[in-house]
């Protein structure tokens, strides 16, 4: 077995162990060599730390069905226009707007497009760049990776290990924004259940029109609430369904413990 120290990384990592060890800010050159960095799995458990610190055992939920937004933005193109916490916001002129506004008090949700083969540099940017924003007084409760079309009209959509990045690299390097969000009609429910382990804390879309797996079409249907708490106990959370503005309505059952649910068959989507 090849011992830790041997990794062509191994000087990268340990930086990055020790900067959010200290409470560091990550710098620009810290956000490219985290999107190429090969190890996913490390990847990964540098950013559940990351979330944990803030957000040990619980995982907030709530489903578009509850609310409308009055906004549309690519978030609400997928799930019918209905959506939560007053708006969201989902591009960086948006970003900028709603920053100089504040948007009068409201809550919102900063989406971040992930497309595939974009370039790691556009990614790290647009990622400082909201947290520039914050640090102004941006006014944001959340951030959301979404994955969408690159730009170029090809029509590839970001893969699942694409998309795992951009949940683990937005809670690393976006340290003013207190939630990461996945939005399972975006990614599907098993690559939504993932992000829970790579930075997430929150889920959200619509019990009515969701994607079961990452690479199916949306359908239209009836997602009952229990299997999205039931996805949440899967990945080793505790599920607190949460209204528009992150406030708790109730608090599920914790999960049971991980000896347990590895002796019998996890749920997969199909």
């Amino acid at each position: 077995m090849t011992n830790d120290t041997d990794h062509p990384d191994a000087g990268f990592r340990r930086d990055i162990e020790a900067k959010l060890g200290e409470g560091m800010r990550l710098t620009r050159a810290d956000g490219i060599r985290l999107f190429d960095a090969e190890d996913l799995v490390w990847l990964g458990r540098m950013a559940h730390g990351a979330r944990s610190a803030c957000h040990p055992d619980r995982v907030t939920f709530v489903h578009g069905d509850e609310s409308t937004c009055p906004q549309r933005c690519a978030f609400c193109t997928e799930s019918d226009g209905r959506w939560i916490a007053g708006t969201h916001v989902a591009s960086d002129d948006a970003w900028e707007a709603w920053s100089t506004t504040r948007g009068d008090g409201r809550l919102a949700v900063a989406a971040v497009p992930v497309h595939h083969g974009e370039s790691t540099t556009d990614r790290v940017d647009r990622l400082l760049r909201l947290r520039d924003l914050q640090d102004d007084g941006g006014g944001f409760i959340a951030v959301a990776p979404l994955r969408g079309e690159h730009p170029d009209g090809t029509g590839a959509m970001a893969q699942a290990a694409e998309a795992l990045r951009a949940f683990a690299v937005a809670r690393l390097m976006i340290d003013n924004i207190d939630h990461v969000q996945s939005h399972w009609p975006s990614h599907g429910l098993d690559v939504a259940g993932l992000s829970l382990n790579f930075g997430a804390c929150d889920l959200s879309g619509s019990l009515t029109r969701y994607r079961t797996t990452h690479d199916t079409d949306l359908v239209d249907g009836e997602l009952a609430q229990e299997d999205v708490v039931e996805l949440i106990q899967d990945a080793g959370f505790t599920p607190v369904h949460r209204d528009d503005v992150f406030g708790q309505v109730c608090e599920f059952d914790p999960p049971v413990p991980a000896a347990v649910r590895r002796a019998e068959p996890q749920k997969v989507w199909t």
